[in-house]
């Protein structure tokens, strides 16, 4: 009775009686449904408090002022309508306040006496203005009189919609009808690119704005019957805005937004509360205003984030502007792809992929050149895949459904399309030319990624010079690269596919680069056994410098140095690459020798970055390095630029979405007919599978389909004699077949019919024919093999491939290799609508790891066996016991270091 009775107080407060005889009609209805649907409102709500919402109410049931609250609401309204119509005033003049004449510059003064083009009451301004400042003051006084359709207010509106035509944007305060929701959805069409040029403190006005006209739109659509909701539902537009900003932005606002979020679930829930009890009234399209401008703020407007600057101010925002990836996120959100058309027919196309033959697909010449492109010297084929043109053109309508050119747009926009982590995605940026713009936040990126890559070179030539050297003054020749993942596949791949080249040998000569990555003791006597302490850099790539299997592996070697040559040997023969400073110098090292990198760099994408040049452009040179960044940047651009039907990487995406999820083979194969890329299907293996090995949607909901897939693969001809038996008569792989047509070393003998790289290259074109074709009974009957053996030699056929050509191996191909395999991964995550670019999988492992290595040092130390009370199960327990009793027992604590025979003698 306590809710009835409070609901009663507000109609009498609001004076709504006077004006809706069917709340008499009220009465006869129990107050329980009001109840029960105010109940639901709250327990379905996730956002901040809204019970909290219904004191207010709770206080007009004791006996609050009503007419007191009545005021209260009219100056609100009226303070509303004010801020409103002002910012409709500023928005609609160029971007900026209407400018009094008088309050130009004297500069602008003394070269013409009258208003300047864009002033206020400049003559092509002028009627529009005034008109924008009298429906305003109109407005206000309607509210505060609450004589919100008088005659006055139409006619004022009237004048406005007459003047708004060549403006672009139309006031949010309209009333009465259909023609003013058409001017309106017509002027809200045309504020996106408005919006997207502003950033800061503009872009946050200029949303207001839109959000009372998306408001005003729709409160038509909250309640269609009642054509006078323009200024309601613009109002409630602004609050709907003001609530998704300040939720969004809860952790910058702290307790100042939980306090405006109170009072606007109090807002919602008594329109909800009204809307139950009175249909015919207008708060369905109160609640139509609000949803739609808090939409707008959503995608429109500025997420925020808390920065330290020095001055007075001490903390401020700084504008993150996430337009095109919510967009996109919303529209995913509200229809997941695999419901869209487009879905569909590809999943009906495959019924008729599956009644075709490769074998004839082949014999279609048209089909042939019409599946082959080629971008800066790549050539793609990928007519042996199981596909039509029908095939690709359904591709690339799923493509266009999924939002895929908008979110390529996003990535090099530098839109946080990261949006676990709330970051942006610009590994692109570490490859830029110095003229370049890449942002992030507003900031170009592009001038301190290159005062990293100027640090690289100017320290790399320091110690290929011999200027920088040893604790004994020897020349440091010998770099060992300790790190794990991203921070040793990508650039151990990249050291083995130039390490024949002869340009990158040349430079190269007299130096060894060795990576140290596994925690595994014996990869540690494996990378430095064969060194000499004196003449070895160490570089320790680890962002924050607490990866528990690299640090480990960094003490190692700090220990292995300076058992060798003294503390000393840490100033000069170890660097680091990281973020965290402090970390750097507890670890002994000299901060001014860390070389950084950024958030917006995943590990598996981080080969560009220092992870890479640096220990590379000490092993190859820097020019070397560079060219390889300028084959990344050209990959980069094809892949900005190039429409989807002629975009290699996209293409490449697409296909394995079509593999993958559609006709559902679930590996890959990565064949480079190229010992040189050796390390090429590893480093695949991680920036593909924990890229795309994800369960869920960008939203968080599980996804009704598979994504990503099992990538694995070996050079040929050594594959052949492997694997290949089981993707010729076993299971259906998709294979990518990749080779050069220059090989970086070529032997050709006396007698023989080709070369050795020839010879590698015919088989490099007869395996892809082999799986598309195969071999069937009847030509084997031709050939006059036993009946027996029919079955046994039969090759099915039509098994789907893909070839990639590069003219040669060199730094440059190397690099549009690597970003071309990049982009491909991340187009099929876009099409899936996962986050390509967090790595969550990774963290339950490590987690457990802490636990594991927490509690076998307790049962150490205190010579007991670990029990399930330590945590474990009773497997865990077993197995752990069982390494505790047989494994190596470690010498006592504090002891001297202990090394392996392999480096007990390294050095000496």
């Amino acid at each position: 009775m306590l809710l009835a009775q409070a609901f009663e107080r507000l109609l009498q407060a609001t004076e709504l009686e006077a004006h809706h005889p069917f709340l008499e009609r009220r009465r006869k209805y129990s107050l329980r449904t009001g109840t029960i649907s105010l109940k639901t409102a709250i327990a379905t709500s996730r956002h901040s408090n809204p019970s909290t919402a219904l004191r207010p109410c709770h206080g007009l049931a004791a006996g609050g002022p009503g007419r007191r609250v009545a005021f209260q609401g009219a100056a609100f309204l009226g303070a509303s309508g004010l801020a409103a119509a002002g910012l409709s005033a500023m928005a609609a003049g160029p971007g900026r306040w209407p400018r009094v004449a008088a309050a130009s510059s004297s500069a602008s003064r003394a070269q013409n006496s009258g208003p300047q083009p864009g002033d206020f009451g400049h003559p092509s301004r002028r009627a529009t203005d005034i008109l924008l400042v009298a429906n305003a003051l109109m407005f206000g006084l309607q509210l505060l009189t609450k004589q919100g359709l008088t005659a006055w207010g139409i006619k004022a509106n009237a004048l406005i919609v007459a003047g708004q035509w060549w403006r672009l944007l139309s006031p949010a305060f309209l009333h009465g009808s259909v023609a003013h929701l058409a001017m309106n959805s017509y002027s809200l069409n045309n504020l996106g690119p408005a919006v997207e040029s502003k950033t800061g403190t503009p872009r946050f006005l200029i949303v207001y704005l839109v959000a009372a006209v998306a408001g005003n739109v729709a409160s038509f659509f909250g309640n269609p019957r009642a054509l006078s909701l323009g200024a309601s539902g613009a109002v409630f537009g602004v609050g709907g805005a003001l609530a998704a900003h300040f939720y969004c932005n809860r952790d910058v606002y702290g307790k100042r937004g939980d306090r405006v979020l109170h009072q606007l679930w109090q807002n919602l829930l008594i329109n909800v509360l009204f809307a139950t009890y009175a249909p015919q009234i207008d708060n369905w399209g109160h609640m139509g205003g609000m949803v739609g401008g808090g939409l707008v703020a959503l995608l429109l407007g500025p997420r925020w984030a808390a920065a330290k600057l020095k001055g007075k101010s001490g903390t401020w925002l700084v504008d993150k502007a996430p337009l095109p990836w919510l967009l996109c996120l919303l529209a995913m959100a509200a229809s997941p792809i695999s419901s869209a058309a487009e879905w569909k027919a590809l999943e009906e196309h495959v019924g008729a992929i599956k009644q075709t033959q490769l074998r004839e697909l082949l014999k279609d010449d048209g089909r042939t050149e019409a599946m082959v492109v080629e971008a800066d010297g790549v050539y793609l084929d990928f007519s042996r895949q199981n596909a039509t043109p029908e095939t690709i053109k359904l591709l690339l309508e799923l493509a266009g459904a999924a939002g895929v050119e908008d979110k390529i747009k996003a990535l090099f926009s530098g839109q946080h399309i990261n949006a676990t982590e709330d970051r942006a995605v610009l590994h692109p940026a570490l490859r830029a030319p110095r003229d370049a713009v890449f942002e992030d936040g507003g900031k170009n990126v592009v001038p301190e990624v290159w005062q990293v890559l100027d640090k690289i070179k100017a320290f790399s030539e320091r110690v290929r010079s011999g200027e920088w050297v040893g604790e004994t003054g020897k020349p440091l020749t010998n770099v060992v690269a300790v790190g794990i993942g991203g921070s040793a596949l990508g650039p151990l791949f990249v050291h083995t596919a130039l390490s024949m080249q002869p340009e990158a040998m040349g430079q190269a000569e007299g130096r060894q680069l060795t990576f140290l990555a596994n925690v595994d003791p014996v990869d540690a006597v494996r990378a430095l056994h064969a060194l000499d302490p004196a003449t070895t850099l160490a570089v320790i790539v680890s962002k924050t410098f607490t990866t528990a299997e690299t640090m480990l592996n960094a003490r190692t070697v700090r220990a292995w140095l300076t058992e060798r040559l003294g503390q000393g040997a840490v100033a000069k023969h170890m660097i680091a690459v990281s973020t965290n400073l402090k970390a750097v110098e507890a670890f002994g090292i000299d901060p001014q020798n860390a070389f950084g990198f950024w958030d917006w760099v995943g590990g598996r994408f981080s080969v560009s970055s220092a992870v890479g040049m640096l220990p590379l452009s000490l092993h190859y040179s820097f020019p070397v390095m560079e060219r390889f960044l300028q084959g990344m940047h050209t990959m980069d651009s094809h892949y900005r630029s190039a429409p989807l039907a002629r975009n290699l990487p996209a293409l490449m995406g697409l296909l394995n979405v079509w593999n993958t999820t559609f006709l559902g083979h679930s590996t890959t194969a990565i064949l480079p007919y190229q010992q040189a890329l050796q390390h090429f299907a590893p480093h695949i293996q991680q920036l593909s599978m924990e890229s795309n090995g994800k369960g869920v949607a960008l939203d968080g909901t599980p996804l009704p389909f598979e994504t990503g897939e099992v990538d694995f693969g070996e050079p040929g001809t050594n594959g052949q004699h492997s694997f290949y038996q089981l993707i010729h008569q076993g299971r259906t792989l998709p294979a990518e077949f990749i080779a050069v047509a220059r090989s970086q070393q070529d032997v050709y003998l006396q007698g023989e019919k080709v070369s050795s790289h020839e010879e590698l290259m015919c088989n490099f074109f007869a395996q892809p024919d082999a799986l598309a074709c195969g071999k069937d009974a009847a030509a084997l009957r031709a050939e006059g093999v036993p009946e027996h053996l029919v079955p046994h030699k039969t090759f099915t056929g039509n098994r789907p491939s893909l070839s990639l050509l590069l003219p040669e191996l060199t730094a440059h191909t190397l690099g549009q290799l690597l970003a071309l395999y990049e982009h491909r991964v991340a187009t099929s995550g876009f099409v899936w609508g996962i986050n390509s670019f967090d790595q969550w999988g990774v963290e339950l492992g490590k987690v457990l790891a802490n636990q594991v290595r927490s509690k076998v040092q307790e049962a150490r130390a205190e010579g007991r066996p670990v029990t399930q009370a330590d945590g474990f199960n009773g497997s865990t327990v077993r197995l752990l016991n069982r390494f505790l009793a047989v494994g190596t027992q470690r010498p006592p604590l504090g002891g001297p270091h202990h090394f392996p025979p392999g480096l007990e003698q390294a050095g000496r």
